[in-house]
């Protein structure tokens, strides 16, 4: 009996931070409104970045690929699945609070055509406001998936298979105009910031546990 509540516990301790996590998750649509003074963070070198509405189908990826990652670590990896949930919940956190006190709009371009891949990319610009920009949340958790997936005992291929993917992933959010370099580079740090903290705190927590 007490082995079976045992389980239960480690499986309800999983549940609470797989729960935090998309509750985090959760407040982007509070967030994605103008709030205050909107700044514009392009650069000149933005507009040099064509548009490549094809591209769109990577940049739907992200979040599906971030969730299979996941379940497959909650299943074989679970200290790689409470960091990486946690490091994303604290990402969005303090993304969040960004938007908060210092809100962007990333300009979009008209989207001209009736093809497949026009009316897909004008459908999610209607979904998704121009505004929490700074940082990207695709890349910030994109980011903290890719260094989990590098940091776990995956195999090889897998690990060159999602490195790959990724990297498609951050040219997406710039090839579909959603948002700009600044954008991209604020969510790598963000992303990376948010994992190497969390490890940190673990690692701290594991230590003082065994003295």
């Amino acid at each position: 009996m007490n082995l079976l509540q045992n389980i239960r516990e480690i499986n309800k301790k999983y549940f609470y931070v797989l729960l935090i996590e998309i509750a985090s998750t959760a407040l982007y649509p509070l967030t994605n409104r103008p709030i205050g003074f909107v700044r514009n963070l392009t650069l000149p070198w933005d507009a040099k970045i064509p548009l490549i509405k094809e591209f769109l189908l990577i940049y739907h990826i992200s979040y599906p690929f971030m969730y299979f990652n996941l379940f497959l670590f909650l299943n074989l990896y679970k200290d790689v699945f409470v960091k990486g949930a946690l490091s994303i919940a604290l990402g969005n956190v303090l993304a969040f609070f960004t938007f908060f006190l210092y809100q962007t709009e990333v300009p979009r371009p008209d989207v001209l055509g009736n093809d497949l891949f026009s009316r897909m990319l004008r459908i999610t610009y209607e979904n998704d406001m121009p505004y929490n920009g700074f940082p990207s949340l695709h890349i910030l958790t994109t980011t903290i998936i890719l260094i989990a997936i590098l940091s776990s005992k995956s195999n090889k291929g897998y690990k060159i298979f999602s490195t790959v993917l990724c990297i498609l992933i951050f040219l997406s959010t710039l090839f579909v105009k959603q948002y700009t370099l600044l954008d991209v580079v604020g969510g790598m740090v963000y992303g990376s910031v948010s994992y190497i903290f969390v490890s940190y705190v673990i690692k701290l927590k594991s230590k003082n546990m065994n003295i």
